[in-house]
């Protein structure tokens, strides 16, 4: 059986009410010791370079 998964990375397809980003903060936090200085960007609906 193969597997596929999905993510909806720049969150165009669901909308946690900032639940997921809130994780990815904290486990930014977690591994680099300190908050993040960068303001938050939105990448919704953008295309990578």
């Amino acid at each position: 059986m193969q597997k596929l998964i999905l993510w909806d990375i720049d969150g165009t397809l669901l909308y946690s009410g900032g639940v997921a980003g809130e994780a990815m903060r904290a486990a930014m936090a977690r591994a680099y010791g300190r908050e993040s200085t960068e303001q938050r960007h939105s990448y919704a609906g953008k295309t990578d370079r």
